[in-house]
């Protein structure tokens, strides 16, 4: 009965592994979509500023 547990646990462990990467690359990827948000809202928010100035 142990020799089947074992690869029960390696499996299991294989997906929570599996499922760490994965939590990981869309937790880089959401992060990398707001600093691409920020970085876009802060050019907007300087070129609406020199636009007002330049009248």
């Amino acid at each position: 009965m142990q020799y089947v547990r074992f690869p029960r646990r390696a499996q299991q462990s294989s997906h929570e592994d599996q499922a760490a990467r994965t939590i990981a690359d869309l937790t880089a990827s959401r992060r990398a979509i707001v600093e691409a948000y920020e970085v876009e809202r802060r050019r907007i928010e300087r070129d609406l500023h020199d636009g007002t100035q330049q009248y």
